[in-house]
């Protein structure tokens, strides 16, 4: 990601983790069931619970619509990127080691198409009961 003159670029983002594919649980006999704001939402809020103490988002867009402009399909994608902190495993044994804390950028960007999700996501904690349930 690239600040410019005080914006931030989203299409510098780099991706260098997986790629997880879910499809929306669709109870018997309700076919019209789709992916509400409170399910992505609670995805979201599961997916930040380790934000640095006192941080802010640096992106926070929530189920913007694009089309794929080859084939005119219609999706939906919301990104959190915020900071967070790690503990510096290899200086763990010295005297007060526990105290020192690399900081990092995490982020999670959900694809919503149709009745399907795809979650790319770095340093986040994505609990699979929150995301029981709502997808297969």
């Amino acid at each position: 990601m690239v600040l410019y003159k005080g914006l931030m670029m989203i299409d510098r983002l780099e991706f260098t983790k997986n790629i997880q594919f879910y499809n929306l649980n669709i109870p018997e006999g309700n076919l019209n069931r789709i992916i509400t704001d409170v399910e992505i939402n609670n995805i979201l809020n599961a997916s930040d619970e380790n934000i640095e103490p006192d941080g802010n988002y640096l992106l926070n867009e929530f189920r913007v619509d694009r089309r794929l402009i080859e084939n005119d399909v219609p999706y939906k994608y919301s990104l959190r990127v915020f900071p967070t902190l790690k503990p510096v495993y290899f200086i763990g044994d010295i005297e007060d080691g526990d105290n020192y804390q690399d900081k990092i950028y995490a982020f999670i960007l959900i694809f919503e198409f149709d009745k399907s999700l795809a979650i790319i996501k770095k340093a986040v904690l994505i609990f699979l009961t929150i995301l029981k349930g709502i997808l297969i």
